[in-house]
């Protein structure tokens, strides 16, 4: 398997992972607002079909198929968020423990430093291929913090704030998510 081929595998299992757990917001939202908002759903953001890689994939057009299923992901989290946040905003709380919850059940362990941690960090976060252009602000052994050039969704990262803090629950390290989208990954204080 070459280099582009085992990107495109992990960004599939990125697509996967963050669809599996944005359908359980869903059939949450679809008991508060009924079984057609699953059908709002699919006719607002599109759907991704069930399937392994080799299934869902079409082999001679990898990349087209992982940014259009990545964009019907990524639209599909902010879609839910803002409905269920319409309709209360208490709905944030459940939310963040429930990607919390889900980022403990997969926690990496210890992590022996920042670079690593930045490794689980885009192992597991999916991000926009055609807009995650980082500017690193400040690295050093024990912090690397960075910008997004593009204006992207602070729920969604919110939520992936919570899911991370899940994630590396059983190491030292920790990432945050600023209001402004200044992302910090950083050793916790003792």
């Amino acid at each position: 398997m070459n280099e582009n081929t085992i990107q495109n595998y992990q960004q599939f299992n990125k697509i996967k992972l963050l669809t599996y757990m944005t359908d359980d917001i869903i059939a949450f939202a679809s008991q508060k607002f009924g079984q057609e908002f699953y059908d709002y759903m699919d006719m607002n953001c599109g759907a991704i079909p069930e399937g392994d890689y080799e299934k869902v994939i079409d082999p001679d057009a990898p990349d087209q198929f992982l940014r259009m299923y990545e964009n019907i992901a990524l639209k599909r989290i902010e879609l839910v968020s803002k409905k269920l946040l319409e309709s209360s905003k208490e709905y944030l709380k459940l939310m963040e423990e429930y990607f919390f919850n889900q980022g403990k059940k997969i926690a990496v362990g210890q992590i022996k430093d920042v670079e690593t941690a930045l490794e689980y960090f885009h192992e597991f976060i999916l991000e926009n291929a055609s807009i995650s252009h980082h500017q690193v602000t400040c690295k050093n052994e024990n912090l690397i913090s960075w910008k997004k050039e593009n204006n992207e969704s602070n729920i969604y990262w919110k939520l992936m704030e919570c899911f991370t803090q899940g994630l590396f629950i059983e190491s030292d390290f920790q990432f945050t998510v600023s209001d402004n989208l200044e992302f910090k990954i950083s050793r916790k204080l003792q």
